[in-house]
């Protein structure tokens, strides 16, 4: 099931967002999605600036996203087939934005990735913790993170 393209459901201009001062981007709201969010931009602020514009991007959309997923796995989803619909759901979005003539393929893949992360773990830490261990088992499944990293 890939409904977790976050590019099907938003017009991006991401093309123009990675050409603005990342730094002065994000924008929280107050309320208790405030944590998830923070978290979710100080952590691609620190890694990836281009995975971090995609946040910035669809703002308060993560919520909804990381929602989704949670929902999903509530309802008898595999964590690994999941998140690996909504990782490729994001690669091809960026590719197909037009976003291959300043970055390379490698680089849109490792945004993509942290990107990915960053929505799905924070999303399932702060809307579905019990899931937690299936989506660590999932990363650990596909390469993402080792035994000694989870």
């Amino acid at each position: 099931m890939n409904y977790f393209n976050p590019f099907a459901a938003a017009s991006l201009s991401l093309l123009t967002v990675t050409a603005l001062p990342i730094t002065a981007l994000a924008q929280t709201p107050a309320g208790p999605d405030e944590a998830f969010l923070n978290d979710v931009y100080s952590s691609l602020e620190e890694y990836d600036a281009l995975a971090y514009a995609l946040a910035v991007e669809f703002g308060e959309d993560n919520i909804t996203l990381a929602q989704q997923f949670c929902s999903a796995l509530d309802d008898g989803a595999v964590a690994e087939e999941e998140f690996t619909a909504f990782f490729n759901g994001v690669s091809g979005g960026l590719v197909s934005s037009g976003l291959e003539e300043t970055y390379s393929t490698e680089q849109l893949d490792t945004s993509s990735l942290f990107y990915s992360i960053a929505i799905l773990g924070y999303g399932t830490f702060a809307y579905c913790p019990q899931h937690g261990p299936a989506l660590q088992a999932a990363l650990q499944e596909l390469g993402i993170i080792s035994d000694e990293e989870a």
